[in-house]
């Protein structure tokens, strides 16, 4: 076999050895599919965008598991390029117990003189900071942690959203998050208008889903094709993974693993069965 169902950058894997291959099918990948192509052009666009007294928002809504995190690992990537800056922070990642207002402040690189300040209003100084960096947009994964509290402090962090859309710090705001975080946002009508919601669905069978199965193989180091885009394999996979997409990179991911071990070297609707049954077994 020539290796011709591999993308020519990735065909040297198939000389590896079993622990190496399988290292290289454990790493992340990112494989373009239009809800997150259009998800990240869009976030583009917004950022790219002349200044406005009122900056555009969005929220990226799904479901766990749908993508939402690797689409800010990739956005993350792509954006170092970028001559506008854009913040990043995670609600879930906060071992320090902070409270939103503190996380926001640490995420734009406030001083520390800065976050310590108690009033719970968004410091003069943000201003500055926000210029110096050249920071046009905040980025939010888990949004919908920053809605979980008390009423109270629910309306807190509403507030310090709407004031960081409007002047004078005009940042876009782009919270990554599920259902609730939409719930949320409709306590304040004046908020929700100032948010477009984009919506990451779960696969279907559709030409859509068999052309991302196939560019995920194109990266897979087996030295035969496993045609996962045919109808038998497109049909077990949405039916074992109720088609979301960490579900659905999982399963693959675990399969690739059996065909390397077992030596068979392409995914078959017995190989996935394996997989399921132990994904960690090999």
């Amino acid at each position: 076999m020539n290796g011709d169902h591999i993308k020519e950058s990735k065909r040297y894997m198939l000389g590896l050895s079993i622990e190496q291959k399988i290292k290289s099918v454990q790493n992340d990948l990112w494989i373009e599919c239009p809800h997150s192509t259009l998800a990240i052009r869009m976030i583009s666009n917004m950022v790219k965008s002349p200044p406005q007294i009122q900056a555009p928002c969005m929220l990226i809504c799904g479901e766990g598991g749908s993508g939402k995190t690797s689409i800010v690992r990739q956005l993350k990537l792509i954006s170092e390029r970028w001559n506008e800056k854009i913040s990043f922070f995670a609600l879930n990642e906060n071992p320090g117990n902070l409270n939103f207002r503190e996380l926001l402040l640490d995420a734009i690189g406030a001083s520390n003189s800065v976050r310590k300040k108690t009033r719970p209003s968004l410091p003069a100084e943000l201003e500055e900071f926000i210029t110096l960096r050249r920071v046009r947009a905040l980025v939010i994964d888990e949004f919908h942690d920053a809605l979980l509290s008390n009423r109270p402090e629910q309306l807190k962090t509403l507030s310090l959203l709407k004031g960081l859309s409007g002047e004078p710090y005009c940042l876009s705001v782009i919270g990554f998050g599920t259902s609730l975080a939409r719930n949320a946002l409709r306590h304040d009508a004046q908020l929700l208008r100032r948010y477009y919601i984009h919506d990451l669905p779960r696969w279907n069978e559709s030409e859509v889903f068999r052309a991302f199965l196939a560019a995920f193989e194109e990266n897979l180091p087996l030295k035969k094709p496993s045609c996962l885009y045919e109808s038998a394999s497109v049909k077990f996979i949405l039916a074992n993974t109720n088609g979301l997409m960490d579900n659905v990179v999982k399963l693959i991911k675990h399969s690739a693993i059996v065909a390397i071990k077992n030596e068979k070297e392409f995914i078959d609707l017995d190989v996935m069965r394996e997989a399921i049954s132990n994904p960690w077994a090999f």
